[in-house]
């Protein structure tokens, strides 16, 4: 419980992007991170060609302590989602490829 009541700060590293896709986060349906600028990264569709290595790039989130259950007895969920504003209206949709994730106190 004393772990949840804290802020956290979340790091994301991403290794490509397509479209401009970058990661923005959701804790347990309640807070919203801003969506990042995005990364530079090669255009292509590197993930789909099997390509997935780009640009290394990590992004940085501070979770409010707000955003965390304080109650034991209920799970904390955090959700990435793939966010991209490029616009793009091609049958492929925005990606990023994610090679690490870390939570810190």
């Amino acid at each position: 419980a004393a772990q949840a009541a804290a802020a956290h700060t979340l790091r994301i590293g991403v290794t490509t992007a397509y479209a401009n896709g970058r990661p923005q986060i959701v804790v347990n349906d309640t807070w919203t991170s801003a969506i990042p600028a995005p990364p530079t990264q090669p255009n292509t569709r590197s993930l789909t060609n099997g390509s997935y290595r780009g640009n290394n790039h990590t992004f940085t989130y501070s979770i409010p302590a707000s955003a965390w259950l304080t109650d034991t007895s209920r799970y904390n969920t955090l959700r990435i989602d793939v966010v991209s504003g490029s616009g793009t209206t091609s049958y492929l949709s925005a990606g990023t490829a994610i090679d690490a994730i870390d939570l810190l106190a």
